[in-house]
């Protein structure tokens, strides 16, 4: 089962007409790595990566309320 924050990345990145790929070029990740982060094999991101999604997805303040509300249900920082 999958994190809530993975599940906004894939929502958020979809709701967006991006692919993987668009959001790693956009966040300078690998696709891969988005791939890990979007299907819950990586668990541990740092802060900083989960500002690159939000920045690249633009998300509006309430999206980006809830996948930092995520962030830190996940990893236990802010």
């Amino acid at each position: 089962m999958s994190s809530e924050f993975a599940q906004l990345i894939t929502q958020y990145r979809q709701q967006r007409g991006l692919s993987q790929g668009q959001l790693a070029q956009a966040t300078r990740l690998s696709r891969t790595y988005i791939y890990h982060l979007e299907s819950g094999q990586r668990v541990n991101p740092s802060p900083h990566v989960a500002q690159s999604i939000a920045r690249a997805l633009a998300l509006q303040p309430e999206e980006r309320r809830r996948l930092y509300a995520a962030y830190t249900t996940l990893t236990g920082q802010f």
